[in-house]
């Protein structure tokens, strides 16, 4: 006879990130069963586009008076976070850049109609709503950032050739992660489904906007510190002012203290709108920091998916810049373990090995140098390692 478990006293707590808030932040189960079901409101924290769908949660349980504890992953419906809108409607671009990713896949092994291609993967979006859609081409916005407009469309040839196009870079990112999401569950359920990816192109040159996305972050860190270093400094001369207008308003035949504690208004007046600046530039930073995280997130989505078409040890060294550390918190200071992933793909190319010194993120460096020591770091990836990557026009 073996007894019963008894799983008592389970916690389900859903992680807090920087894109969505959830509540509630925990729900308690009295009594577990198999139907359990519930309800949670997931709200956008800032006005970014969320660049992720899934949302970590832990279970904490009891068995047999023992506490444990997992974690599990929630994925948001892709048609909960869309709206469809009609193609004619919009370019994908509202006045605003277009920027489009092609994708042309090997259409051999696959033993799909051309004409049936969008409908399979995106079934789901189109139920009862086919007046979106027509065989090649769909169109659609993001709820709550409805001014974020993407378009994808299929332009069958001798291979399959899909366009994600977008007026928003966390919009093309979002869309074509989506596309290439559901290709990979949808194409290979059949095991003898091999997806080859023949090249992807892009129209817009993605290391230069990193290169800018990257200054434009240093900048704003710079300035922030600028304004903190105000804050401390005045901060100092108040304390000191305070006890100054202390002792004076002890003394027996006390002088005016009228410049004192006007004096005193200004340093707090000062004190006050660096603060107000600091909370401005914080937000600006984060607003850096989801530029960076989007691109970043479109080079790994490319290398993830060449690199079996294409595998090559360079494609290997740059996929570990992206990959070792995924942003999910922006208040990690996430850049010595940026630099320290450029720092060991340099340190396997021999041709590139009188890089290290410059970019060892241990040395305490000026932000000035570390911005120059930064663009030419970029500059020498683009030279030397974007051409042999994977086959991307610029």
């Amino acid at each position: 006879m073996i007894p019963l478990t008894t799983i008592s006293k389970v916690k389900l707590m859903p992680h807090q990130n920087d894109f969505y808030d959830i509540i509630p932040n925990e729900m308690i189960i009295d009594n577990l069963d198999d139907k359990q079901r519930f309800n949670v409101e997931i709200k956008f924290k800032i006005n970014l586009l969320p660049l992720s769908t899934k949302i970590k949660y832990a279970i904490i349980y009891s068995i047999d008076n023992v506490s444990r504890i997992i974690t599990k992953n929630l994925h948001i419906p892709f048609d909960c976070l869309v709206k469809l809108i009609p193609s004619s409607s919009t370019s994908a671009s509202n006045g605003r850049q277009k920027y489009s990713i092609k994708l042309t896949i090997s259409k051999q092994s696959l033993d799909i109609k051309s004409s049936q291609l969008l409908a399979n993967l995106f079934d789901d979006l189109f139920e009862n709503q086919t007046n979106y859609f027509n065989s090649n081409s769909f169109s659609f916005c993001f709820h709550n950032y409805e001014q974020i407009q993407s378009t994808i469309k299929l332009q069958s040839m001798e291979n399959i050739l899909f366009i994600v196009e977008s007026n928003d870079l966390s919009g093309l990112y979002v869309s074509f992660q989506q596309l290439l999401r559901r290709i990979t569950n949808k194409w290979t359920q059949n095991k003898s489904t091999t997806i080859k990816i023949e090249s992807i192109q892009l129209n817009f040159n993605l290391i230069d906007h990193l290169r800018m996305a990257i200054r434009n972050r240093m900048e704003r860190k710079i300035q922030l510190k600028k304004f903190k270093d105000e804050v401390a400094k005045f901060s100092q001369h108040h304390r000191v002012l305070q006890k100054r207008i202390l002792v004076k308003s002890k003394d027996k035949t006390p002088a005016s203290l009228n410049n004192l504690s006007k004096l005193l208004t200004l340093i707090q007046k000062r004190i006050t709108k660096n603060i107000d600046k600091i909370m401005h530039f914080e937000k600006l930073m984060n607003i850096c920091n989801y530029h960076v995280w989007t691109i970043l997130n479109i080079w790994r989505l490319i290398l993830e998916k060449s690199k079996k078409s294409h595998s090559s040890d360079m494609c290997e060294k740059f996929m570990k810049l992206i990959t070792i550390h995924q942003l999910s918190n922006f208040n990690i200071d996430w850049e010595e373990l940026f630099l320290t992933s450029i720092h060991e793909i340099f340190q396997m190319n021999k041709d590139l090995a009188n890089m290290v010194n410059i970019i060892d993120p241990t040395q305490q460096q000026q932000q000035q140098r570390n911005n120059e020591h930064f663009l030419r770091i970029f500059n020498q990836i683009q030279d030397k390692l974007s051409n042999d990557l994977i086959p991307i026009e610029f």
